[in-house]
């Protein structure tokens, strides 16, 4: 599943939102600290891998969430 496909999912979002690098918190509907769990949660599930405590604090938007999944070697979101 692609990573646009994961948050349109946890956010309930139709096709008419844009999935942007700079979407993020305060831009979604339900992307609160419980909404944001429930992405890592999916995020994590999806491809098999993990995140740590400080790269958690710094995912705030769907670009950073690219980076990291970049820098653990996910070749395909």
């Amino acid at each position: 599943m692609k990573l646009e496909e994961l948050v349109r999912q946890t956010f309930l979002l139709g096709d008419e939102v844009a999935i942007t690098d700079d979407l993020g918190p305060g831009r979604v509907q339900g992307w609160d600290s419980l909404g944001h769990v429930r992405l890592l949660v999916s995020l994590e599930s999806t491809y098999g891998i993990s995140f740590d405590m400080d790269e958690l604090v710094d995912l705030q938007t769907v670009g950073d969430i690219r980076n990291l999944l970049r820098q653990k070697q996910v070749s395909e979101f």
